[in-house]
């Protein structure tokens, strides 16, 4: 069984990689289901990390898509919130996506994609620019040769891409938490566009536990202009190679 080459050899035979935020998870705050979101409409409330009268809504989720080797229902994948908190750093605020069904083997693949839009309010029902930057991160578990990716689009209102960013497992590289500054802002709303594929090559296992998005109230540095270019780059690059080394791998002796 090939695994690897970036992991201890005491732990070959299966590769469990991931970033876990530090999070606080609450029943007022309370776990959806997507059926709730997309079907029935419902939003997400989490509180601020820095202020107790501003919260993020999530809102909005739209355009489901599911393709490949399984179809997940939609009563078996979840949102769940991630709460803010004080200290240094403040937890940051967000969601966490995940489905014990998401996994494949043996040359399988799927694909799952989808939009929401995400907004601060105060507490007298005002919108308020405070969102400067956010994290996506990745807990997986990749047995030989395949591929896991997790792709994510952030807007402006007008449609403008303000961040682009990508976590992925291979059997040679691997990028689990990727944080980035908004072009512009602070901003009050945002639209998020989100792409999770896995592949398994002959033999392998490819699954997602989860995939975490949080956001930041706190102003760092702007990203170069060719930051979002060169996401979109490496993730052809990434693809690109992935599926010569599994077409070749899968040709016969």
């Amino acid at each position: 069984m090939k695994t690897s080459s970036l992991i201890p050899p005491d732990r070959a035979g299966a590769l469990l990689l991931g970033v876990v935020l530090t999070t606080q998870f609450s029943a007022v705050a309370a776990s959806k289901t997507f059926h709730d979101l997309f079907i029935n409409g419902e939003s997400i409330i989490v509180p601020s990390s820095v202020s107790p009268t501003l919260h993020l809504e999530f809102l909005n989720f739209r355009n489901l898509s599911q393709s490949g080797d399984l179809n997940v229902p939609l009563t078996a994948m979840f949102a769940d919130p991630i709460l803010g908190g004080p200290g240094f750093p403040a937890l940051e605020p967000g969601l966490r996506f995940s489905s014990a069904l998401w996994s494949v083997a043996d040359g399988a693949d799927y694909d799952v994609s989808f939009n929401f839009q995400v907004r601060m309010w105060n507490a007298a029902g005002q919108l308020v620019s405070r969102l400067t930057d956010n994290t996506l991160a990745i807990l997986g578990e990749l047995t030989g040769p395949g591929f896991i990716g997790v792709a994510e689009g952030v807007l402006d209102r007008p449609g403008n891409t303000l961040a682009s960013k990508f976590v992925y497992l291979t059997p040679t590289a691997m990028v689990l938490q990727h944080h980035q500054v908004f072009s512009g802002g602070p901003y009050s709303e945002l639209a998020i566009a989100k792409d999770m594929a896995l592949l398994a090559g002959p033999g392998g296992l490819a699954s997602v536990s989860y995939f975490d998005q949080s956001f930041s109230e706190v102003t760092g540095h702007v990203p170069e202009p060719s930051t979002s270019a060169a996401i979109v780059a490496l993730m052809a690059m990434v693809w690109g190679a992935t599926w010569r080394r599994l077409q070749s791998s899968s040709k016969p002796a």
